[in-house]
């Protein structure tokens, strides 16, 4: 995006890779919303930023975040997506039995032993490599593509470890992405 012109700006966010914050590995949606509307404002802040023309281009889950947070930051002019999700309604539907409550009840649990000083539960995303996603009885192809693109593919980062904090399950579970795009969403979206 810098070659072609435009300034770029790429966020890592809270909790996540080179970003600050703890608990590490916490995946909140309302705060990937928040590190969207503090990298508007930071943007802001730079004399070669034409506010007028500022867009957003966000990448799969990312999708979901950067839509919730242009439904109330119109500083932003237009939205791109790529590989838009809705990751908390692709979390719903991929719990194990379809058992959303009973994922919730296991947090709940979960939060109380932390709170009497148990370890953090930390899982894995996704198959840790093809191999273990096989012996798992893993035949969904996306699954299968992200077992191989997240974990063993040149593109593989190394601060990604693959682990999610349980409870992160219930922000998921609990966040949609797109809920009130047709009331809020005026910008141009593609």
């Amino acid at each position: 995006m810098a070659a072609r012109g435009f300034v770029a700006l790429a966020v890592d966010p809270s909790y996540q890779g080179e970003s600050g914050g703890e608990p590490r590995h916490l995946e909140d949606p309302a705060a990937r919303v928040e590190d969207v509307h503090c990298a508007v404002d930071y943007l802001m802040m730079l004399p070669f930023v034409d506010e007028a023309r500022v867009g957003l281009l966000a990448i799969c889950a990312g999708d979901g975040h950067g839509i919730t947070a242009a439904l109330i930051e119109h500083r932003f002019r237009a939205i791109g997506t790529v590989v838009a999700s809705n990751i908390g309604s692709a979390f719903r539907k991929m719990q194990p039995g379809g058992d959303v409550l009973g994922t919730l009840e296991a947090v709940g649990k979960q939060r109380t032993a932390e709170a009497r000083a148990a370890d953090l539960r930390l899982d894995p995303w996704i198959p840790d490599s093809l191999a273990e996603a096989k012996e798992q009885g893993t035949t969904d192809p996306d699954l299968l593509q992200a077992a191989y693109f997240y974990r063993e593919s040149p593109h593989r980062h190394p601060n990604s470890p693959n682990r999610l904090l349980f409870k992160s399950n219930a922000y998921l579970l609990g966040f949609d992405a797109f809920n009130l795009v047709p009331e809020l969403l005026t910008q141009p979206l593609q």
